[in-house]
């Protein structure tokens, strides 16, 4: 099972804590390889990285890939953007030709399910399986279709937890035509690599469980605009069903304590316990009220 997270320095926490959180919900027997796809991590940082990668080196194989992202400095980003977005784009340069499935994650998640379950849907007749984004439902709502030549009508989906095929991906030069995009369309481009992979894949992708990419931002359900998705979300919401995967969409993060996000405690409980910071740096920081170890 070959996994994949992409990051700078900037997230390396978040990153750390989506691996522990990850490798809590496998079970034992499940030995995966992950691939960490990043830009050089300050000293302080890939020590503490380290740490948390350290308590699981008897469950799992880690690959570290550092990036010279010198080749990505003319894409757009913004304030909270950076050109780390990219990195992704670049995991067939990096990763061997025998890996032919992988599934990606985003830094900013926290897994709350056995992801062995999602790594294990099948891929036949479909490159690509992804989540469609809820605020964002379709290509109309984001790219400038009719310059493009594709449908306004198309479902458009959030890149934050994808199931791949690396065939596909090597055999019809994903990485090249997303580039190509990028550049051609810098202007228009909203949602940085996410708008490059939908433009490339419209049309071409399976629709995922949205409990396997339940994006904070949709809560509650009633709210989002009306969409195909809506309905399935709607009922998952009356339901009860629970996220298997949290994705902390937008600006607003858990990890940054003054912005109060709504998962704030549930994520500070698996910091806590991901081994980022010292048992005396603990006692500091956090009440001894949230679960440790």
């Amino acid at each position: 099972m070959d996994i994949l997270l992409a990051a700078d320095d900037g997230y390396a926490l978040p990153m750390a804590v989506a691996i522990d959180s990850l490798m809590r919900h496998l079970d034992s027997h499940t030995r995966p390889k992950i691939h960490i796809l990043t830009s050089p991590f300050s000293e302080m940082k890939r020590s503490r990285f380290d740490r948390v990668l350290g308590r699981w080196a008897s469950r799992a194989d880690f690959n570290w890939m550092e990036i010279d992202g010198s080749s990505l400095t003319d894409l757009p980003v913004s304030k909270h953007v950076t050109h780390a977005a990219y990195f992704r784009l670049l995991m067939a340069d990096f990763l061997s030709e025998s890996v032919n499935k992988l599934l990606y994650l985003d830094s900013d998640t926290l897994i709350l399910s056995n992801i062995e379950a999602l790594f294990s849907l099948e891929l036949t007749g479909s490159p690509l399986i992804a989540a469609n984004d809820v605020l964002f439902p379709t290509l109309g709502s984001v790219l400038k279709c009719a310059e493009l030549g594709v449908s306004p009508k198309l479902p458009y989906f959030n890149s934050g937890v994808l199931l791949l095929d690396l065939d596909f991906w090597r055999k019809e030069k994903v990485k090249d035509r997303a580039f190509e995009y990028l550049r051609e369309h810098r202007k228009s481009v909203v949602f940085w690599d996410q708008d490059a992979l939908n433009f490339v894949y419209a049309g071409s992708w399976t629709s995922l469980d949205p409990t396997w990419n339940w994006m904070t931002s949709i809560e509650p359900v009633s709210f989002l605009p009306d969409s195909e998705i809506k309905p399935q979300l709607l009922d998952i919401e009356a339901a009860g069903m629970k996220p298997k995967l949290l994705h902390f969409v937008g600006k607003r993060k858990p990890w940054n304590l003054a912005q109060m996000h709504p998962e704030v405690f549930r994520y500070l409980s698996g910091v806590i316990r991901s081994g980022w910071f010292e048992e005396d740096e603990l006692d500091l920081l956090f009440p001894s009220a949230l679960p440790r170890g």
